[in-house]
C-alpha cells in the first residue's frame, strides 16, 4: 500500500492512538524497507485512491519527517484518525 506522509505533526500521543486502536503489536517501522524502530506516529492519507481521511501509521524518526512525500507501507497498519470514524466501525 502507498501512502503520502501529510504533515510533520508527528508524536509519541499519535504512536498511542495507533497502539490502542490497531490489531497489531508495535514494532518496526512499518515504511517497507525500513528495519528501526517505529518511535511515532505520523498522519498519512492513502495515494491510489480518492479517500481524504487522515490515518496513523507507526514510524520511525527518520521516515516520519518526510512530509509530503509517498511512502510504501508493510501491510495494512491504518488507523484512522478521527474518534468518530474508530468509533462507527
Amino acid at each position: 500500500m502507498k501512502v503520502k506522509n501529510i504533515t510533520e505533526n508527528t508524536s509519541e500521543n499519535w504512536l498511542t492512538h495507533w497502539q490502542e486502536f490497531s490489531e497489531a503489536k508495535l514494532g518496526m517501522c512499518v515504511e517497507r524497507s525500513c528495519i528501526s524502530l517505529a518511535t511515532v506516529g505520523t498522519h498519512v492519507q492513502k495515494s491510489e485512491s480518492n479517500d481524504e481521511e487522515w490515518y496513523v501509521v507507526p514510524l520511525c524518526s527518520a521516515h516520519s519527517q518526510k512530509a509530503g512525500e509517498e511512502i510504501k507501507l508493510f501491510g495494512n497498519p491504518l488507523v484512522p484518525a478521527k474518534m468518530s470514524v474508530i468509533c462507527e466501525a
